[in-house]
This record gives C-alpha cells, structure tokens and sequence, in this order.
C-alpha cells in the first residue's frame, strides 16, 4: 500500500512540474511583452486563448503547416 502511494505522489510530481515549466515559459513570454496574463474563473471550461500579432501568427503557419494545432504534433 505504501509502494502504491509513493508512485502516486511521485507522478503527481512530475505532473506538477510539467505544468511548473509551462507556467515558467508563460511567464517569461509575459516578461519579454510577448504576452499578457489574465486569470479566469476556474469553473470555466474553455481552453485558454493565445492572441498573436499577425505577424507572428503568420511565422507560425510557416513554422508548423495549416495551423497552430499542427505545433502541437510537431518530431521536430
């Protein structure tokens, strides 16, 4: 039972901070006046909205194909 609640608290390590590094990128992103940061009710079910100058949108498209979710599946 213990062995099971040490790999439990261990994944939910790593999950925290997976999403830590995120929140560091973010943040840096924010830093540079890449973005700005605003909080939503957490009852909201909506993923979170990225808004880019077109001309950087546009650089994505040539980065990653027909859209911003094709990033997501990017090897490269």
């Amino acid at each position: 039972m213990n062995d099971m609640l040490e790999r439990i608290r261990e994944a939910q390590a790593l999950i925290n901070g997976e999403r830590d590094n995120l929140l560091k990128a973010i943040a840096a992103i924010a830093a540079h006046g890449g973005a700005s940061i605003i909080p939503r009710d957490d009852r909201l079910t909506t993923k979170p909205v990225i808004v880019l100058p077109q001309r950087m949108y546009d650089r994505l498209l040539e980065l990653y194909g027909t859209g911003p979710e094709d990033a997501a599946h990017d090897d490269a």
